[in-house]
C-alpha cells in the first residue's frame, strides 16, 4: 500500500508518518527530503532554495520526478509531500489539518523561533508554495478536502492518535480492496 500524507507545514505530515511507517512496518520518505537534498548540492540554505524555486521551476520539477519515481519502483510505504498525490496517483490519500496558531506554535518550537517569526515565515513561505504548484501545475489548491480519502484535523491530536486513525483507515481501505477483488473475480 502507498499512502501519502499532505497538508499545511506544522500539521504533523513528517511526525505522524513517520510513527505511522514504523507501526506498518513500511518505509517513510518525504518530499522535503529530495528538496533539501538539492540544497545540500547546491550547497546553499533551504530557504535560499525556496527563494530560488520561484524563479526556476527545474527545482520543483525535479522534486516531484523523484517522488513520482519513487511512487513507481516502490510499495509499502508512507510519503509526506503537499502534492505527492498527484505524482502517486495509486495510492491512499491523508490531509492534515490544524488550526493556524497551533501550527505556528509547533513550527516554531520545532524551529526554536519566536511565535511572530513562525507566522510570517510560514505564511510567506506558503504564499510562495501556492504561486509555485499554480503557475507549474494550474493546481490552486492543494490542500481540498474534496481531493483526500481521509482529512484529520491535528489540532488538539498527539501524533500517536492521529497514527492510529490512518492505521484503522487504510486498514479498512486494504480490506475493500480485497473484497472487490475477490467478487470482480
Amino acid at each position: 500500500m502507498k499512502i501519502i500524507i499532505a497538508g499545511l507545514g506544522g500539521t504533523g505530515k513528517g511526525t505522524v508518518g513517520k510513527i505511522l511507517a514504523e507501526r506498518l512496518g513500511y518505509r517513510f520518505m518525504s518530499a522535503g527530503e529530495f528538496f533539501r537534498n538539492i540544497a545540500i548540492e547546491l550547497e546553499i540554505s533551504l530557504s535560499k532554495l525556496e527563494q530560488l524555486a520561484i524563479d526556476i521551476p527545474l527545482y520543483d520539477k525535479r522534486v516531484d520526478a523523484q517522488t513520482e519515481e519513487f511512487g513507481i519502483k516502490n510499495d509499502d510505504f508512507v510519503f509526506d509531500g503537499r502534492i505527492a498525490q498527484h505524482f502517486i496517483p495509486d495510492s491512499e490519500t491523508i490531509l492534515l489539518t490544524c488550526e493556524n496558531e497551533e501550527r505556528f506554535r509547533r513550527i516554531a518550537f520545532r524551529d526554536k523561533i519566536s511565535l511572530k517569526e513562525a507566522k510570517e515565515v510560514t505564511l510567506q513561505r506558503e504564499r510562495a508554495i501556492k504561486e509555485r504548484y499554480k503557475n507549474l501545475y494550474g493546481i490552486l489548491k492543494f490542500d481540498d478536502p474534496e481531493s483526500f480519502g481521509l482529512v484529520i484535523d491535528t489540532t488538539t491530536l498527539c501524533p500517536k492518535d492521529v497514527a492510529f486513525k490512518i492505521e484503522e483507515f487504510v486498514k479498512g481501505e486494504r480490506y475493500k480492496s480485497t473484497v472487490k477483488e475477490l467478487f470482480s473475480t
